[in-house]
């Protein structure tokens, strides 16, 4: 549903924005923390977040590369305008991803940490607001304080644009 129905569904209205989600890839925890430990916990964590940034880092190089004068089919503006779309979707996504509020990526690897270096009361923090994680994110979302939540987002586009 989140990944093809509703971005096309958007799409056919005429919508100004996409937003779509996707379903968790499972993974077993015992599996990690036995082959890699907490540091292999962690990686796991943040390997969709490096997956962001690293396509984010390969559309900026392609956009300072290009010839903006010389771009003259409908084709080719259609390129460089995907190019520009997937460094503006993968920051937003590296970020707010790392932003350590569950069930985000960085809360996850925030606990691995926690739980590595034996800060008790983090990880039982974490394990306390786990189950309101989405409550936090909405209410942080629709209220003045999404320009905070949102700042180091615009400042690293602007860091990643030619």
């Amino acid at each position: 549903i989140g990944t093809i129905l509703v971005p096309a569904i958007l799409y056919l209205s005429g919508a100004s924005f996409m937003f779509g989600w996707a379903k968790p890839v499972p993974i077993y925890v015992r599996e990690v923390m036995r082959n890699g430990g907490y540091k292999g916990a962690i990686n796991v964590s943040l390997a969709g977040i490096y997956y962001n940034f690293t396509l984010a880092l390969i559309a900026s190089t392609i956009l300072r590369y290009v010839n903006f004068e010389a771009v003259s089919s409908m084709f080719e503006l259609f390129l460089v305008y995907f190019v520009f779309q997937t460094l503006i979707y993968n920051v937003v996504l590296g970020i707010f991803n790392l932003y350590p509020i569950p069930p985000l990526d960085g809360s996850h690897a925030l606990s691995y940490f926690a739980s590595w270096n034996r800060w008790e009361g983090i990880v039982r923090f974490y394990n306390t607001i786990q189950r309101y994680g989405m409550v936090i994110l909405i209410l942080l979302i629709a209220t003045p304080l999404s320009s905070y939540f949102f700042a180091p987002i615009a400042s690293l586009i602007k860091i990643l644009l030619p």
